[in-house]
């Protein structure tokens, strides 16, 4: 845990990264005073991470025989 975050948990790892670029693009903007455009929005990566704690949720549930037969 550093700075109250579960590393361990990789959707805590790209929640906080997602929050770090966040911060990172608030500071740019307030220097620049101008809105730079990225490729993947904030949106659209927070979707991803959704998706892949949804994906890593299911995998989870799996018993260790169901894991093997894929």
């Amino acid at each position: 845990m550093k700075n109250g975050i579960p590393f361990s948990d990789p959707l805590a790892k790209n929640i906080a990264f997602v929050m770090l670029q966040t911060h990172k693009y608030h500071i740019n903007t307030a220097i620049t005073e101008t809105c730079i455009k990225q490729p993947i929005t904030i949106s659209y990566m927070l979707e991803i991470i959704c998706i892949e704690g949804s994906v890593e949720n299911a995998y989870m549930g799996l018993t260790e025989e169901e894991r093997q037969h894929n």
